[in-house]
């Protein structure tokens, strides 16, 4: 995933799985780029006014991916087996949208804690990961 915060794109968002850049009237989407010895430049999938649309569409986009994708297949592969055209169909569909965003969601319930967050959380463990300058 690659978030540019301008249309200058700086960090390559076109290049990324999935691609954010803000530009004047929200974020332009860009899905099924791919980095690497293959470069493929990612897709325009959708202009969103808000940061809630771009996160609702980057889970929808990664549970559709989980569900139709083969086993380590990268997202530009993907996205030319499915077809442009099927994938956007299906993410920018609000109703197919939601199904799959609360899919990701529940899947994200059920999985272990994230071991960062609790390693942050005590002091102890944090130390362990202190920057000591040399």
């Amino acid at each position: 995933m690659g978030v540019s915060g301008c249309p200058r794109s700086c960090v390559e968002s076109g290049v990324k799985d999935f691609g954010v850049i803000g530009v004047e009237n929200g974020f332009q989407i860009y899905i099924g780029g791919n980095g690497g010895t293959e470069v493929t430049v990612g897709q325009y999938l959708t202009t969103v006014e808000t940061e809630d649309e771009v996160v609702k569409l980057c889970g929808a986009l990664m549970q559709y991916y989980r569900e139709t994708g083969i086993y380590a297949e990268r997202t530009a592969p993907w996205l030319n087996r499915l077809g442009f055209d099927r994938v956007k169909d299906v993410i920018l569909n609000e109703a197919q949208q939601t199904q799959l965003f609360q899919r990701i969601m529940e899947a994200k319930e059920v999985v272990q804690a994230e071991p960062w967050r609790q390693i942050s959380s005590q002091k102890k463990e944090r130390a362990r990961f202190a920057v000591e300058e040399v």
